[in-house]
């Protein structure tokens, strides 16, 4: 998505700016092949390459139209875009690389630093150069530059993509106006404040239901009867005199007992299916947007305000304070 607020920020310094580099990613990438810088107005042109074909990690080497060289590397042998970067330039009278600026990651929000992601503070022979990434995101958005209190800069990205496809920066002059103090902050970061709101609901479906049948005989009497029956009937058949009682007996008292558990197991089976509603509370969970968090810059100052309405591109100011009614 283009960015169309950079091109309006100017217009609400009530400054002229005019594009002087367009810079063109080598290859697919500026952070793996390098790029060139060429000079709008003169036309000249600079080199970079990455160091070992990555930039990120192994800083880059520009060469200037005039045939002078910069080194730049990573601060701390890590990224360059998280912890920082020094650029340096070969002295020829002193023979030796002479320091030309420093720039350090800012820290977002959550403590981590990101170049690319909240901007950075160029620390150079002209003072501190305060770079601000737009919506939060330099590479697809672009960035502001800023230095005492004034505009320095934008960049534009060329299709959405600074690091892939390069980027145009044009450059603030203040002849016409002199040092108006800013009418407006310049809106670089907007966050979303949200909540978690869980609302409960019930939900019923209808599920079958394996009931036992009613039991009429609970005691199992006829079974126990008929078991006793038929067992002293067969006991009866053994044997003779004492003998035969004995087994009549015998055969009465298991009968009885396997009539019981005949009968026991025969209940236990004789179930029926019910259709029956169950229901239960389940909870939905959604966020909702209860303010933002805004980071904008006065000048070369930022500042952090909640506001309970997203803002546009830029917030009033009167006497260095934010106009939020």
């Amino acid at each position: 998505m283009k960015n169309i607020f950079l091109p309006f920020i100017c217009l609400f310094w009530s400054i002229s700016c005019l594009a002087d580099s367009d810079i063109t990613c080598l290859s697919s990438s500026c952070l793996s092949a390098g790029w060139t810088t060429t000079d709008i107005v003169t036309g000249s042109r600079d080199r970079t390459q990455c160091t070992s074909s990555d930039c990120a990690t192994n800083g880059w080497t520009t060469t200037l139209a005039s045939g002078a060289t910069t080194t730049t590397t990573c601060s701390n042998d890590g990224d360059c875009f998280t912890d920082g970067y020094t650029e340096t330039r070969f002295d020829n009278d002193l023979q030796e690389n002479v320091e030309i600026s420093v720039v350090k990651c800012r820290a977002a929000q959550s403590g981590a630093k990101t170049c690319h992601g909240k901007g950075w503070r160029d620390f150079g022979d002209d003072g501190i150069i305060h770079v601000s990434c737009i919506n939060g995101d330099c590479g697809a958005y672009g960035w502001v530059s800023m230095a005492k209190g004034k505009l320095v800069s934008t960049t534009q990205c060329k299709n959405s993509d600074c690091f892939g496809k390069g980027y145009i920066t044009q450059t603030a002059t203040y002849a016409m106006t002199g040092d108006k103090a800013p009418d407006y902050a310049e809106v670089v970061n907007v966050e979303e404040i949200t909540e978690t709101v869980n609302t409960p609901r019930e939900v019923c479906e209808d599920v079958a239901v394996t009931r036992k049948a009613p039991v009429k005989d609970e005691n199992k009497i006829a079974g126990t009867a008929i078991g006793a029956v038929v067992g002293g009937l067969l006991g009866n058949q053994i044997g003779g005199g004492t003998g035969k009682k004995i087994a009549t007996v015998a055969g009465a008292v298991g009968g009885g007992y396997a009539g019981n558990t005949v009968q026991g197991n025969m209940q236990d089976k004789d179930t029926y299916t019910t259709t029956e509603r169950v229901c239960q509370t389940v909870t939905d969970s959604h966020q909702n947007v209860v303010g933002y968090n805004v980071t904008y810059m006065i000048g070369d100052k930022e500042g952090t305000v909640r506001m309970d309405k997203k803002p546009g591109n830029r917030i009033p100011v009167e006497n260095g304070k934010l106009l939020l009614n």
